[in-house]
């Protein structure tokens, strides 16, 4: 909890009533909803109306929305135009601790240990 030599009784009781409907709020945002958005090609169902479009988007209409800029690749999430564009731009982020390799994904540099040095993930 917050503390300040120069705070007053009063001043934590405020900041303790200004955690209450925080508090309160979480709560109710995880709290069991009667309020499901369900998909309209199959059974599945969600509290939250994103998780469905994404769902429906995967598994059903194949939407693309992000393009890529340098080759004009269609993509459906910014995640994989994103993992995309660092064939073109040549980012590889992931260093290999063992030795001088990098990769452009994690599982890349994971099936490198696997492999190469033999190294559980």
């Amino acid at each position: 909890m917050f503390t300040n030599s120069s705070s007053s009784k009063s001043d934590i009781l405020e900041y303790s009533r200004v955690e209450k409907p925080l508090n309160n709020d979480v709560e109710d945002c995880h709290k069991s909803s009667s309020r499901f958005f369900t998909c309209s090609y199959c059974d599945y169902s969600s509290t939250a109306k994103a998780n469905v479009k994404r769902h429906v988007m995967f598994k059903h209409t194949g939407e693309k929305h992000a393009q890529c800029s340098f080759c004009e690749r269609w993509f459906t999430t910014n995640e994989q135009l994103k993992l995309h564009i660092r064939v073109h731009t040549g980012d590889k982020p992931y260093q290999c601790s063992y030795c001088p390799s990098k990769y452009s994904q994690s599982c890349h540099l994971t099936a490198h240990i696997l492999k190469k040095h033999k190294l559980p993930n």
